[in-house]
């Protein structure tokens, strides 16, 4: 006697259950437990991967529809909590007053060459530059146009400068803790139409253990900041960017910028973060000039 066909459809649910408590606990635990956090950096990612798998294994048990709802619910809940995440954000209409550029310049000593032609025709009237070793503080220092900075190189991955074409003033480079030298720069930006206070800031990889404490001890620094821009390390689903973003919005939606070659698909760790008394006319992403980052580019309209 044949054995019965396998109940596949009984497997989507199973998947769909399964995925289902992950993809929540990810969310839930992620405050507490810094492995979660890092995971919650993946977690839409993980959620579409979920939405694939699920959606094959119900497709491969179809003909039983009364077993189709938990798959289905899953795949809804995914896709609404994708939506609320990635809806770009109201843009306001007018020409840009403040052109901000962050990028990461990838701690190397590699021909500057590209990436200052690049920075120069950009439009920028401020550069954020995380990862800003001396190498490249000498080189950016070079660029006609930027008379003013505050910059705070070093080696590895710890530096940070801001350099303006509007004079700059009330300047302060942080190092968070002595056994942390990863460097923060706040400066205000001198502009006509009124002073903007800008914030440089690269936090820890969520890979790192130590990334709660670090994260929230810079975070909670550059409150005061107007704009917060540069390599947050920060995916816009994660704990810690919703408290970074509580008084603010960010100037772009979700754009990947991270790894380079794979930015289309990536995570956006790079942004561009503001008050909500100053408008966004346009953001884009920009090339990486030979970095594993993705440039970022906000227009802003001081209000």
């Amino acid at each position: 006697m044949a054995s019965p066909a396998p109940d596949r459809s009984r497997g989507a649910a199973d998947l769909a259950l399964l995925a289902t408590v992950a993809f929540l606990s990810v969310g839930l635990l992620a405050p507490w437990l810094w492995f979660a956090g890092a995971l919650q950096a993946l977690w839409v990612h993980l959620g579409l991967a979920g939405v694939v798998v699920v959606a094959w294994a119900h497709l491969a048990g179809r003909g039983r529809p009364h077993r189709s709802r938990l798959p289905a619910l899953y795949v809804l809940a995914v896709l609404t909590a994708l939506l609320s995440i990635a809806w770009p954000p109201t843009q306001t209409e007018g020409p840009p007053d403040l052109v901000i550029v962050a990028w990461n310049a990838h701690a190397s000593d590699r021909d500057p060459a590209v990436p200052l032609a690049g920075l120069a025709d950009s439009g920028a009237d401020v550069l954020v530059i995380t990862e800003l070793t001396p190498h490249w503080h000498r080189a950016i220092s070079t660029l006609p146009g930027f008379p003013y900075q505050v910059a705070a190189p070093a080696d590895g991955p710890h530096g940070t400068g801001l350099y303006a074409r509007y004079p700059l003033v009330d300047a302060v480079v942080l190092e968070h803790l002595p056994d942390w030298p990863r460097q923060t720069v706040l400066a205000t930006v001198v502009h006509p139409k009124r002073p903007v206070r800008i914030a440089g800031l690269h936090t820890p990889s969520p890979l790192s253990p130590e990334r709660p404490t670090r994260a929230t001890e810079m975070s909670q620094a550059v409150q005061g900041a107007d704009v917060i821009a540069g390599d947050l390390n920060m995916t816009p689903w994660m704990t810690a960017f919703r408290t970074l973003r509580s008084s603010r919005h960010s100037a772009g939606g979700c754009h990947g910028t991270w790894p380079g070659r794979l930015a289309p698909i990536g995570l956006p760790l790079d942004h561009v973060l503001v008050a909500p008394d100053l408008g966004v006319s346009g953001f884009t992403v920009g090339p990486t000039w030979g970095s594993d980052h993705h440039a970022v580019t906000a227009e802003l309209v001081l209000r």
